[in-house]
This record gives structure tokens, sequence and C-alpha cells, in this order.
């Protein structure tokens, strides 16, 4: 599921490969809970070779994002094409999660805690 991860120490990038759905979440489950719970300001999702994302998968990203979000954290997603492009965009979350394409690479969600004034 994930295709690479890269860290340093105030970033970390998950690349996402393959398909999200109640089976793919179970596998990253543990990991996105690690990160959550790691001291990295910055993560970074890339869903450029990610083919399918269900309900499932945006709810564990959505899990992230909270928990990122509330600690003062940053989270970007990068590269969202294809089917994952579209539902997401259909559910009204591209700009809640700054979904970019990954040709910017300028992540458009840069205010952490936004959910918080809400």
């Amino acid at each position: 599921m994930f295709e690479c991860i890269e860290s340093g120490p105030d970033r970390v990038v998950l690349t996402l490969t393959g398909i999200l759905d109640g089976d793919g979440v179970s596998l990253i489950r543990g990991g996105f809970e690690e990160i959550s719970a790691s001291g990295h300001r910055d993560v970074v999702i890339d869903l450029s070779n990610l083919t399918f994302m269900d309900g499932s998968g945006i709810a564990a990203i959505g899990f992230l994002f909270k928990r990122l979000v509330a600690a003062g954290r940053r989270i970007d997603l990068i590269g969202a094409n294809g089917q994952p492009a579209r539902l997401l965009n259909e559910m009204g979350l591209s700009g809640v999660f700054g979904i970019v394409n990954k040709a910017q690479r300028r992540p458009l969600f840069s205010r952490p805690g936004w959910a918080l004034a809400r």
C-alpha cells in the first residue's frame, strides 16, 4: 500500500499505491496511527499512484487529517487523479484536503487548525 515513505526531521512523505478500500485501510491503519503520534510537523500524502478509493479510504485520510490538525500540524495531499480525484471532488473534499495535482507541487492547504475555527 505504501510505495514509498520518505522522512526527514520535520516532514514525512507517503506515496500510496493501488486501491484504498476497506482491505487497503486495514493495511495502512497502523501506519497512519504511528504517523499521527510521530513528531513530524508536515505530512504529505501522494495519491498519484492510487487507482481507486472508496469511503473507507476517505475516512482513513480524514482520521489522520483530524489528528494532525488538532495537534497544530499540517497535512497536504498531492497528485490525486482519476477516480480518487473525482470522488474527492464529488464529495466536496478536495478543498478541505487541499488536493492539488502533482504538476502543481504546491499544496493549497496551508492553514493548520482551520477545522478548529469552525
